[in-house]
């Protein structure tokens, strides 16, 4: 009794039902295209083929997304403060842990290429890519007596070269790394 009552009021008003599904389909597709960036994030926009549209939204702003096709992803330029241990080998073949912690932070201008390069959580990848390299090749050139327990002047020089060599990584990566902030320690394994 029910559905026949509704086929027949579709039936008679065919021209409202419709007017009210499109109206209903659009306003929906608006309503969730709509994405809010945090604060303290920028937002670069990803199409489902991992395009990047070379915009960049700041934070607190509404982006037009559309969304069975692309994606809002929130990139942190706030400063932020990254660990990094990664075990190394030393001049004599011995093993040593080192850990490395910084402060790192995204130069806004060129989110969309860090996002293409080193993802989401471009700090991580960072340290993972350039630290890595930087910490294996210091500690090539020391046994493990000297990373360890070696003099203050050595432990300096050997924390200011790797600071040296990341601070250039970040700079060509277009990222802000505080070297002042940057502390390298070499602990038994």
């Amino acid at each position: 009794m029910v559905f026949q009552r509704v086929a027949t009021f579709v039936t008679n008003n065919k021209k409202g039902v419709a007017q009210l599904i499109v109206g209903c389909t659009v306003g929906g597709l608006g309503l969730f295209s709509l994405k809010r960036i945090p604060t303290g994030h920028v937002g670069v926009v990803e199409n489902w083929h991992g395009q990047i549209k070379p915009f960049v939204f700041s934070d607190s702003q509404m982006v037009i997304c559309v969304p069975f096709y692309e994606k809002m992803i929130p990139v942190r330029i706030l400063p932020v403060k990254k660990r990094y241990v990664k075990r190394v080998e030393t001049a004599d073949g011995e093993e040593v842990m080192a850990r490395l912690v910084t402060k790192i932070q995204a130069k806004v201008h060129w989110v969309p290429e860090l996002y293409l390069t080193f993802g989401k959580d471009y700090g991580r990848a960072f340290l993972e890519q350039e630290a890595s390299q930087d910490l294996v090749n210091a500690a090539k050139n020391y046994t493990k007596d000297e990373l360890i327990n070696g003099p203050d002047e050595l432990q300096d020089k050997i924390q200011d070269e790797v600071r040296l060599r990341l601070s250039d990584a970040a700079e060509s990566n277009m990222l802000k790394l505080s070297p002042e902030e940057t502390t390298i320690v070499f602990v038994e394994v």
